[in-house]
C-alpha cells in the first residue's frame, strides 16, 4: 500500500525556515533562514547543498533562468550565476522624487527580462504600486503598468499578469506595456482575496 511519503526525495535537511523556491532542470533553489538571508542551491535528485549568497535580508522572491538566479531582498534586486559567484544588483534600492525608495517584490524571467513588482516604502499605509520589468543583464528599468499594491506576477507569451493585493483584483497588461485591464473583479475578503497567481494554456 502506498504510503504519503512514496516518491519524496529529501534534497537539504538542517535548514532554517526555507521559504522561497525556484527550480530549474538540474537544481532547486532557496532562501533560507528566519529572515531569508541565504540564497541556497542543491542537486534536485538531493545532494550537496551550496550558498550562492548571503546577508539577503528581507527576501520576497527567487527565479532562476538556467543561467542565473534572481531574487529581491530588502529593496534590490540582484542576481547571481547558479554556478556560484559575485552578486550583481539590476536595481538597487532607489530613491523616489516623492520620497522614500523603490522596493522590488516578486520577479519572474522570461526573454531575458526581470518582471517585476515593486513598491515605494514612502507612505506604507498607501503604497503606490509599479509592475517593471529590466534587462537580465541590468541597465535603466520599465514602468508596464501602475496600482495600489501588485504583488505576485505571471507571464505568458502576450501578457504581465499581477495580484494587486489592495483592490483583490488580478489585472494583466501586454508584455512590452500599454492599457492595463481588470481580468477577475475584486474577490470578498472573506475568501481572503487573491494570493498567488500562475498562468498556463490560456488559463490562470
Amino acid at each position: 500500500m502506498p504510503t504519503p511519503n512514496d516518491g519524496l526525495v529529501m534534497v537539504a535537511s538542517g535548514q532554517i525556515a526555507p521559504s522561497e523556491i525556484a527550480v530549474d532542470c538540474q537544481s532547486i533553489y532557496w532562501t533560507s533562514g528566519y529572515t531569508g538571508t541565504l540564497v541556497m542551491k542543491a542537486p534536485i535528485g538531493g545532494g550537496t547543498s551550496t550558498a550562492l549568497a548571503s546577508q539577503q535580508r528581507g527576501q520576497n522572491s527567487i527565479a532562476v533562468d538556467g543561467d542565473f538566479v534572481y531574487w529581491t531582498a530588502a529593496g534590490v534586486l540582484a542576481k547571481v550565476s547558479s554556478a556560484g559567484g559575485s552578486l550583481t544588483p539590476l536595481v538597487p534600492a532607489t530613491p523616489l522624487d516623492g520620497g522614500g525608495f523603490l522596493a522590488p517584490q516578486q520577479i519572474v524571467v522570461q526573454g531575458g527580462y526581470v518582471y517585476f513588482t515593486a513598491l515605494s516604502s514612502s507612505d506604507p499605509s498607501a503604497p503606490r504600486g509599479l509592475v517593471m520589468d529590466v534587462s537580465t543583464d541590468g541597465g535603466a528599468t520599465t514602468t508596464l503598468a501602475s496600482g495600489e499594491a501588485p504583488m505576485s506576477i505571471a507571464l505568458d507569451s502576450h501578457s504581465v499578469y499581477w495580484v494587486d493585493t489592495a483592490a483583490d483584483e488580478v489585472m494583466k497588461t501586454p508584455i512590452g506595456g500599454g492599457p492595463s485591464v481588470t481580468v477577475v473583479g475584486a474577490l470578498p475578503r472573506p475568501d481572503g482575496g487573491p494570493g498567488s497567481i500562475g498562468v498556463c494554456g490560456g488559463f490562470l
